[in-house]
C-alpha cells in the first residue's frame, strides 16, 4: 500500500489531526483550509520514523493567496535510495462563501524500487471543504485518491476520508478531533490540543488510534519565522521524531 503521509510538524505534534486546522501543511491535507490564510508562507519539513535511517519523510509546502483563490505547492519524498515514494502536487482553493472554502489538488506519485524494478507513477488527486460554522467551531472534509489511482497492478494507493471538527476554547487554545477511514483498514480516531503561551511559544499533545499512538510537540515563533517540533510513540515500533520551518511573507496586496 502506498502513501506519503500528511507531513507538517505543527500537526506531528497534535496527533496528526490536520484536516480542520488551516496551516500552510493544509496544502497537502485540506487545500480549501489555505483559503483562510492572508499571506504567502512556506514549509519544509523532516521526519525520522522509529528512529531508523530507511524510513525518513522529506516535505517542501508553499501557498500564494490571491483574489482569484488561493494556489499551493507540495512535494513529499518517503524512503530510502533504493526504495522511495515521490508525491508532488498543484492544489487550488477558492472561498464558495465567507465562511465555506472548497479544494483541489492534482498530482503524481512515484514509486521507485532499485534494480530490476525502477520507477513506476500515476497521477493522483485530493477534494476538500472547509466550514467555519461559527468563530470559535470549524470541520473539514478531506478525501484523498477519490479516482481510485493504482501504482501497478498490486500495490493500490489507499482511497481515504478524512473528517475533523476543531474548537477554539480562548483565543490561544484550540481541541481538533479526526476521523480516518481507509477503505482497506479500520477507522483511526484522532484528537489533539494546542496551546500558545504568550504569543510565542505553542505547546502541543495528542492521541491516535488503531494503534494506538501519543503526540508531544512544541512551536516557537521568531518574527516571521516559526519552528516546530514533534515526536509520537508507536505501542510496537518506538519514537517518530520531526522538525519543521515555515516561513511568512507579509504580502496581504496580492488579495487586492
Amino acid at each position: 500500500m502506498a502513501q506519503v503521509e500528511e507531513a507538517g510538524s505543527r500537526f506531528a505534534g497534535m496527533g496528526s489531526g490536520s484536516v480542520v486546522i488551516p496551516d500552510v501543511w493544509s496544502v497537502m491535507s485540506n487545500q480549501a483550509a489555505i483559503t483562510e490564510l492572508s499571506d504567502t508562507e512556506i514549509g519544509i519539513d523532516t521526519k525520522s520514523y522509529f528512529t531508523t535511517q530507511t524510513l525518513m519523510q522529506y516535505a517542501l509546502v508553499a501557498n500564494i493567496p490571491t483574489k482569484y483563490g488561493s494556489f499551493g505547492y507540495s512535494l513529499a519524498y518517503f524512503g530510502y535510495s533504493k526504495f522511495n515514494y515521490t508525491n508532488t502536487g498543484i492544489a487550488y482553493a477558492l472561498k464558495l462563501a465567507s465562511n465555506l472554502s472548497a479544494g483541489i489538488q492534482v498530482g503524481y506519485m512515484n514509486l521507485y524500487i532499485a534494480d530490476d524494478y525502477g520507477n513506476t507513477g500515476t497521477p493522483i488527486a485530493n477534494l476538500s471543504m472547509y466550514y467555519a460554522a461559527f468563530p470559535n467551531l470549524s470541520f473539514g472534509l478531506h478525501i484523498y485518491n477519490p479516482t481510485f489511482a493504482k501504482l501497478g497492478s498490486e500495490d493500490d494507493i489507499p482511497v481515504r476520508l478524512n473528517l475533523g471538527a476543531a474548537y477554539k476554547y480562548t483565543n490561544s487554545g484550540i481541541i481538533a478531533a479526526q476521523f480516518s477511514q481507509d477503505l482497506q483498514k479500520n477507522t483511526i480516531f484522532k484528537l489533539g490540543f494546542e496551546q500558545t503561551l504568550a504569543k510565542i511559544v505553542a505547546v502541543r499533545g495528542g492521541i491516535s488510534t488503531n494503534p494506538t499512538r501519543f503526540y508531544y510537540g512544541a512551536g516557537v515563533r521568531l518574527s516571521s519565522f516559526t519552528v516546530d517540533m514533534a515526536a509520537s510513540t508507536h505501542e510496537l515500533l518506538g519514537h517518530t521524531f520531526s522538525l519543521g520551518l515555515t516561513y511568512v511573507l507579509r504580502n496581504k496586496g496580492l488579495q487586492q
